[in-house]
């Protein structure tokens, strides 16, 4: 089953496309991108607009990890759970927007931290298919927490962006 996703893969491209300035996937990056983390950083967006989960993974890890990279480290650090998500690594990709909202509170993108963490914790339900026993009958723990999840982050951003979607995953 396919998760729900607010944020589409033709939608990250959409968005990586404006972000590294170029119209198509694999376009040379601008000539006035100087600085090394945001060239990594762009080069790691265009990876991830074109489906390279696991190469964008490896550049935002790198650009994430320098402190060095502060300017760049905590976009870095979203878009890396973001192409763990569109890997199916839903736990990993929790932590790693978990730990963006811990590190970075006062940062404009929390509302998309927290509502990818819910994303997340709803993509890892139990689903029923035909040869599983019915979800009803599987460890609860996961649909508890993106229950809360879901409701913390309603409660918490009423007027995001993202919280009609909350609340159809809810």
């Amino acid at each position: 089953m396919e998760p729900m996703s607010f944020i589409s893969r033709s939608g990250l491209l959409v968005l990586a496309s404006a972000v590294v300035g170029c119209g198509t996937p694999g376009a040379p990056l601008p000539d006035d991108v100087k600085d090394p983390a945001r060239r990594i950083y762009y080069e790691g967006m265009r990876e991830l607009a074109d489906g390279d989960y696991a190469k964008a993974t490896t550049l935002f890890q790198a650009v994430a990890a320098s402190p060095r990279h502060v300017k760049h480290a905590s976009l870095a650090k979203l878009r890396l759970g973001d192409a763990l998500y569109f890997q199916g690594r839903y736990a990993e990709a929790t932590e790693i927007y978990r730990g963006f909202v811990q590190q970075h509170n006062s940062d404009p993108n929390i509302p998309y931290a927290r509502f990818r963490t819910a994303q997340c914790y709803y993509a890892r339900l139990p689903s029923e298919w035909f040869v599983t026993p019915p979800a009803h009958e599987f460890d609860q723990t996961i649909t508890t927490q993106t229950e809360a999840e879901l409701k913390g982050f309603i409660t918490t951003f009423p007027t995001s962006v993202y919280t009609p979607e909350a609340r159809k995953m809810l």
